[in-house]
């Protein structure tokens, strides 16, 4: 009798055996990451915000934990910039969690500025700019009452309109042209980064290269 009970005993153990060792011996596999819709919170003469909603999924049958998370920003080749953030979000067996990354870009700091430090002087880094951020459904920029330019302040504080008019009226004329110019679409965000992730199996980098584009 005892020994008819041997039998099944032993196969259980060799399964629970071979189970334990397939656990451990499974391969990490890579998340996915995907880009959703990108619409603008606000759009005005100085600033346009949005967001980037990024979808981060894990396909193993074990959870993983994003520890952090990086992109670079760019519209229409046109860089805006980079994000890296360390969520330390934990992510259960096949399933998902949705980062939402707010994203600020200023017209001359964001977009004319690096112009300007690639070498062309302010009024044409400026005027350069204008394409790219009418494409990101930014209001044409009034130069009189920008505060960048500290015309109003200036002017307010005893500096003679004629020493400011000139430079004024050059960069508002060229910024008018430009606009008129440039097409408001289609703008093609491009979401380009590094999503790490770890594990009971140990830890991966996961490139990634997305793209969303608005009419």
């Amino acid at each position: 009798m005892l020994r008819k009970m041997y039998l099944p005993v032993a196969l259980v153990m060799i399964a629970v055996m071979l189970g334990a060792a397939g656990c451990a011996t499974q391969k990490l596999l890579p998340c996915t990451v995907e880009l959703g819709y990108i619409a603008n919170k606000w759009a005005g003469e100085e600033v346009v915000i949005f967001d980037v909603p990024l979808t981060v999924k894990n396909p193993n049958s074990i959870p993983i934990t994003l520890y952090s998370l990086d992109y670079a920003l760019a519209v229409n080749d046109k860089s805006l910039g980079m994000t890296t953030s360390i969520p330390g979000v934990f992510i259960p067996a096949n399933d998902k969690v949705v980062l939402t990354y707010t994203n600020f870009v200023a017209f001359s700091e964001g977009v004319g500025m690096p112009n300007y430090y690639a070498g062309k002087d302010y009024v044409t880094a400026h005027v350069a700019a204008v394409p790219t951020w009418k494409l990101l459904e930014g209001k044409e920029p009034n130069f009189w009452a920008y505060p960048a330019l500290g015309m109003l302040a200036s002017i307010k504080g005893g500096v003679a309109l004629e020493k400011i008019q000139g430079t004024v009226n050059a960069v508002q004329g060229g910024v008018d042209k430009a606009w008129a110019a440039a097409p408001a679409g289609p703008a093609v965000y491009t979401v380009k980064g590094k999503a790490s992730i770890s594990s009971s199996q140990g830890t991966m980098d996961v490139p990634f290269e997305l793209s969303y584009t608005r009419p």
